[in-house]
């Protein structure tokens, strides 16, 4: 084992003899030091850590006795061994009533090994007994720390007289403590009267309202006689019955004579509970407690209210954004199939891209505040994947094909494509994934690939796990940024010199439904090679029996075209709706608001409306409302097409429950409005 020693010894040649018995009996490494004068020891004791020192007792310069006084006035705790040639029993006794642990005469240094290993034990004993004291000094004062500035009303209570009020009870033969003390409510005073209050904290004087602890402790009797004698008695009860804690709720008076509710907690000290001698009461005022949680509930209501006037502020802003960039949009498309010189179409090719930047943005602020103030839950509907990738594919194309870049997309043959699930959320997913893929992808191509996930699937279960990738060609995702592109706001070049703008919203608000779908997502990349984009989700698959969804029927199909009343305010809009339907070879009609289209329907008859939502003297909604109360009268159902700049998944779901029977959201996508007046045209008409 290892060992420390300071040997006092003016004889070198002693020094090394004592140096070889330590070494021969095991002891290593071995860190010795010789000293012989009063400065050297000094020195020595300041710069290491001994474990134990060895002195001679006589020198002529320092001797042992003068080296253990100064061990004794430093309080240092070191085994102190005496070795000396000579040595009479008195000079023994005296060092040893002086502080030395032993004495060992140098022609019996064959009793130095076994005295230094006890010594040694004992030390360690002692160390570890001091360790202990310490740490029970330390726990003793933060208990009295925390007890005096706790800022819960403590009282330290000794019932050990009540103990034996209910030993003497007992021994009189009451058996049920609830029963007597209802039929001898003096039975509860006298209990009362033998609690001796130990010591209560400052938190009690504030409770109640003491100008110190003898007013507090020469009127208590006063504080709790508010108190109900029912809540009293089942105290003592349950300290009769052995309980080591009791809790509940109780009415006190202040000093000042206010009433109080309280929340209380008796508890037992451990070691106690056979003697009642230490009882720890515990008050909490409930007065301050119920009046925060009414301003809590008030602060509440008010963050509520502030965050739905957000919400509102958002709503309207993106509407008066998207108003004016569906004519910009759908004009600037519409010139786009005209002859135009090579500048002309340059200059609105970038109008186009610019303004789906520009709605690009608008949508992403808008989902992700909905997410933030929609507690959203899935919604499962049965659904047809294969239709639900190309509606995603074919919204995206448009951005796509301005790159010169190519979607393609793939469902493994075993893969189920009639689902139940949420297909509005799996659209969000990918749509955001697509449009992050074609923004940081400048050439080659992207693809989509579903196939089975077969390690989560259960073998012939009806449920399934679909494992979207997403591959792109893109610029990739350094290593170090892989975590940081699903945070809010966050994109991985977040400087001023980036090449790529966005809200660094799309992959935030991906995460979000993921995980609310109880999905998984994560992302592979390499710098300037691109990135693999998994996310897997489940599904309750349908058979496949079933064909396809019908595709729309086109107007040569239906055998006429279609009467279509556009109701719309705002100019520009309605003049975009009806170029676009006329393209389509449908006779149409216009009106500026609900209240005109009313009146307009009583006179003719329509195949399709597309109604506006915000206008004047009546809105879309209200309007929608009466049309279909004029319908159950006629018996007939008129199809109305939402067409608004309110374009949230909330909002569109609002809209179709409130009777119409399409969305269609500004500004309009020509691909989708054409799909969804044929849809609802086949629905109706054939």
């Amino acid at each position: 084992m290892p060992l420390n020693v300071l040997i006092v010894e003016d004889s070198e040649d002693d020094a090394l003899l004592l140096k070889r018995v330590l070494e021969k009996a095991g002891f290593s490494p071995l860190v010795f030091e010789r000293v012989d004068t009063r400065e050297d020891f000094l020195n020595s004791l300041d710069k290491h850590n001994w474990d134990i020192v060895i002195a001679d007792y006589s020198m002529p310069n320092f001797s042992g006795m003068e080296a253990l006084a100064i061990l004794k006035i430093k309080k240092y705790d070191l085994p102190f061994i005496l070795v000396s040639g000579v040595i009479g029993e008195e000079t023994a006794v005296e060092a040893m009533r002086a502080g030395a642990h032993d004495y060992i005469l140098k022609n019996k240094l064959a009793r130095l090994i076994p005295a230094i290993e006890r010594e040694l034990r004992e030390v360690q004993v002692r160390r570890e007994r001091r360790v202990a004291e310490d740490a029970l000094k330390e726990e003793q004062k933060r208990y009295r720390d925390l007890f005096e500035n706790s800022p819960v009303s403590l009282w330290e209570e000794d019932l050990s007289l009540v103990k034996d009020y209910f030993d003497c009870l007992s021994e009189r033969g009451v058996k049920d403590f609830r029963q007597h003390f209802k039929d001898h409510p003096e039975a509860i005073k006298e209990c009362s009267s033998r609690v001796r209050v130990l010591r209560t904290n400052l938190a009690s004087l504030r409770l109640f309202e003491a100008s110190n602890f003898k007013s507090l402790y020469d009127k208590i009797d006063k504080v709790f006689e508010f108190t109900s004698s029912n809540v009293i008695r089942e105290e003592f009860v349950a300290l009769a019955e052995g309980k080591v804690s009791v809790e509940g709720e109780k009415t006190l008076v202040t000093l000042e004579g206010k009433r109080k509710n309280v929340a209380f907690q008796l508890k037992l000290l451990s070691g106690y509970e056979k003697t009642l001698g230490r009882l720890l009461v515990s008050f909490i005022d409930l007065t301050d407690r119920k009046l925060m949680e009414t301003e809590l509930l008030k602060a509440k209501e008010a963050a509520e209210a502030a965050n739905r006037a957000k919400d509102q502020f958002l709503a309207n802003m993106t509407h008066e954004l998207r108003t004016p960039l569906n004519p910009v949009i759908g004009f600037t498309e519409l010139l786009l199939e005209m002859e135009l010189p090579p500048d002309q179409r340059e200059y609105l090719e970038i109008i186009k891209q610019r303004s789906y930047d520009l709605l690009a943005v608008i949508d992403d602020l808008l989902e992700f505040s909905q997410m933030e103030s929609y507690d959203t839950k899935p919604k499962t509907i049965e659904f047809h994947l294969k239709q639900l990738i190309m509606d995603s594919v074919q919204r995206i194309g448009p951005f796509a094909s301005s790159k010169g870049l190519q979607i393609n997309w793939d469902i493994a043959p075993e893969a189920p494509t009639r689902l139940i699930g949420d297909p509005t959320h799996v659209r969000q997913i990918l749509n955001n994934l697509l449009s992050n893929s074609v923004k940081f992808t400048e050439t080659g191509a992207i693809t989509l690939d579903i196939s089975i996930d077969t390690e989560r699937t259960p073998y012939q279960s009806k449920f399934v796990y679909l494992h979207f990738s997403l591959k792109d060609t893109g610029i990739g995702i350094p290593p170090d940024k892989i975590e940081s592109i699903f945070a809010p706001f966050t994109q991985v070049d977040n400087t001023t010199a980036r090449k790529f703008g966005g809200t660094g919203l799309g992959l935030a608000i991906v995460r979000r439904v993921v995980e609310m779908l109880e999905g998984k997502i994560w992302v592979e990349s390499e710098t300037g090679v691109g990135s693999i984009f998994h996310v897997i989700l489940g599904f309750e698959k349908l058979p496949e029996e079933e064909p396809l969804p019908k595709s729309a029927k086109n107007k040569a199909e239906l055998g006429r075209n279609l009467r279509v009343l556009v109701v719309e305010d705002e100019p520009s809009n309605r003049h975009l709706a009806v170029s676009l339907l006329k393209k389509m070879d449908h006779d149409v009609k216009y009106v500026e608001n609900g209240l005109r289209a009313l009146e307009i329907i009583e006179q003719e008859t329509f195949d399709i409306l597309l109604m506006d939502i915000q206008m004047p003297e009546m809105d879309g909604i209200a309007a929608t409302a009466r049309i279909r109360e004029m319908d159950k009268i006629k018996s007939k159902h008129t199809p109305i097409v939402a067409l608004t700049a309110y374009a949230s998944e909330i909002d569109k779901e609002r809209f179709l429950n409130s009777g119409m029977d399409a969305f269609l959201a500004k500004p309009i996508n020509r691909d989708e409005f054409y799909k969804v007046i044929k849809e609802v045209a086949a629905k109706f008409y054939t």
